[in-house]
């Protein structure tokens, strides 16, 4: 478990939370970050390969793949900045209870 050096500003749901905690707390705008950030990965690899000898589609993968570990890393963070009281979080505090003292 990492250190905060920022007090959280926003109701604390979760001080330390897992991979699967975080995973099934994404809000829609977190998926389309992780689209967003695969499409467009896509296509700059695709656009990048153009240019050498039938080159463009595996360029493409590899650049996509990138933008889908990318894209998953971002929307991992915040997710968990959310459930750490880091960020806005008012959907999930309607959903989940507050922790009452999250860092003693």
């Amino acid at each position: 478990m990492g250190v905060l050096i920022d007090e959280p500003k926003f109701p604390v749901i979760d001080p330390a939370p897992g991979i699967y905690t975080s995973f099934s707390n994404l809000r829609f705008s977190d998926v389309q970050i992780i689209a967003g950030a695969t499409f467009g990965s896509y296509v700059y690899g695709y656009i990048s390969g153009k240019g050498v000898a039938r080159m463009g589609p595996p360029t493409a993968a590899v650049a996509a793949s990138i933008g889908l570990l990318s894209g998953l890393t971002l929307a991992y963070q915040n997710a968990s900045g959310r459930l750490m009281g880091l960020c806005e979080n008012g959907p999930e505090v309607q959903q989940y209870a507050p922790v009452k003292r999250p860092f003693e």
